[in-house]
């Protein structure tokens, strides 16, 4: 095991949400890489997730783990400490809560289908510190996934459109499409996994806007 990371979602006034992760690298990882926080301050307006600021630290890192990105919808910009304005395309998301997006949007679906797997492709803009990149989804079927948490039956996603950076959820309906595991790899390299170890008490109202 690498380390563990712990994520939390506060309510702020209205519909205005604060989401925090805390990766703790342990063992040998701690040699590598220090501890790193992403926090994202995000509002749900007409029904949609809307991000307003977001940043990411981690210890000993450099400028490109190091940096805050604020939105401006009055003028469809974003900013980050270091560089000019940027123009905000009007589904620019952090990648924080691109994550919650995903889960909101495979939801509505399936509640139109009747719980039958849509075969659409899920598009999202993630914003980075220096460009925009597209993010394409797609459902690739159904596992029954074991975690430390419990077993989970689970709706499989992967992303479509990078065979270099490959990414993978399996997000359990039970648990309003909480991700119970995760898996990221670049080009031939192991795969990083996240598995779900331990749930918070109310994960719907704790894990979803």
């Amino acid at each position: 095991m690498l380390g563990d990371t712990t994520f939390t979602m506060t309510r702020d006034k209205g519909d205005c949400y604060r989401i925090q992760g805390v990766a703790e690298p342990k063992g040998l990882a701690a040699l590598f890489a220090g501890r790193m926080t992403e926090q994202s301050y995000f509002c749900v307006e007409n029904g949609h997730i809307r991000s307003h600021k977001y940043s990411i630290s981690r210890e000993g890192g450099d400028d490109d783990d190091n940096y805050t990105l604020r939105f401006d919808w009055g003028n469809q910009l974003v900013t980050t400490d270091n560089n000019d304005p940027r123009e905000l395309p009007a589904e620019g998301l952090d990648r924080t809560v691109m994550e919650l997006a995903l889960r909101q949007q495979l939801a509505r679906h399936l509640q139109l289908a009747n719980g039958e797997l849509p075969q659409k492709q899920f598009v999202f803009l993630m914003v980075e510190d220096d460009e925009i990149k597209p993010y394409r989804f797609q459902v690739t079927g159904r596992e029954t996934i074991r975690t430390p948490a419990g077993r989970f039956d689970a709706v499989k996603v992967e992303r479509t459109n990078s065979q270099k950076r490959q990414f993978r959820l399996w997000l359990a309906p039970e648990l309003d499409y909480l991700p119970v595991l995760l898996e990221r790899q670049k080009k031939d390299k192991p795969a990083v996994r996240m598995l779900l170890r331990k749930l918070p008490q109310n994960p719907a109202a704790q894990n979803q806007p």
